[in-house]
């Protein structure tokens, strides 16, 4: 990494490196079980933070999370790698435009198969590291979906400007006894939610883990005055602004070039 990005200085241990004055910001990428008490020490040490998903695995710590930010002054960002989709940039242009009028419902969805390969014995061996890594389960063995939404939960929330404030939630179980025996006591591989705005309109939200849907992470909108669905299952971007049959392909703008070449390509890979 120091050679990657030409740094001079390492750390072993990142609260010796909070003590630099040259540190403006701070990433935070381990896994969630420790995401609010290391955000929680970067803005007390009067840094800002940026951090992967999910912010926290509980309500306690999201509150922790909130109070330390009002506390600070520090800014904390959520990095959502679906909020970056060139998708997700359109379909939010449009709807600051006012091509979509009011945004009644949106639909999103992370499909992203586990439970299938599991069940079949065939588990890619990168996959398996990520469930259990030198023979200890990691965080991600047996989490339950809702709990790592926002694949799906933050286009909805960027590109309509409302949070979700209500939800009502249906789980499908798996029998296998290597997800069953987890440290959440979960017994749910796929949810779905359907939620509440806080603006008083729907969205549901669909985190399947056990599938053979096409593998997606991201949303569509249904407005009332037009409604935007993202490229999926072999289809381009599409837009309507009319009931038809059909709706219009939608060209999408090359929002890499934008940024630094340095970034383009990882930014054009989505999820990976």
């Amino acid at each position: 990494l120091m050679d990657t990005f030409h740094c001079d200085n390492a750390y072993a241990e990142f609260h010796p490196m909070l003590k630099d004055p040259k540190v403006d910001a701070v990433a935070i990428f381990t896994g969630p079980p420790s995401h609010v008490a290391y955000c929680m020490d970067v803005m007390n040490a009067g840094k800002h933070v940026i951090c992967a998903v999910p912010a926290a695995i509980s309500l306690e710590e999201c509150q922790q999370l909130v109070d330390t930010v009002k506390k600070t002054g520090q800014t904390y960002m959520n990095a959502e790698t679906g909020c970056f989709h060139a998708a997700t940039t359109a379909a939010r242009t449009l709807h600051q435009e006012g091509k979509f009028g009011t945004i009644y419902h949106s639909e999103g969805a992370y499909l992203h198969d586990v439970g299938g390969l599991l069940l079949s014995d065939h588990v890619p061996q990168d996959l398996m590291d990520m469930l259990v890594y030198q023979g200890k389960p990691t965080w991600r063995q047996g989490n339950a979906p809702g709990y790592y939404s926002t694949h799906a939960t933050g286009p909805v929330i960027l590109v309509r400007g409302e949070k979700l404030v209500e939800v009502t939630s249906v789980g499908v179980p798996i029998d296998h006894p290597f997800f069953m025996d987890n440290q959440y006591h979960n017994p749910f591989i796929c949810e779905t939610m359907f939620c509440k705005t806080s603006g008083g309109h729907s969205a549901r939200i669909s985190i399947h883990w056990w599938t053979t849907e096409p593998y997606r992470e991201g949303a569509d909108y249904y407005g009332t005055k037009g409604s935007f669905f993202e490229p999926w299952m072999g289809h381009p971007a599409l837009v309507s602004y009319k009931q038809a049959e059909t709706a219009d392909v939608y060209p999408m703008p090359d929002y890499a070039a934008t940024l630094p070449p340095s970034l383009r390509e990882d930014t054009t890979t989505g999820h990976e």
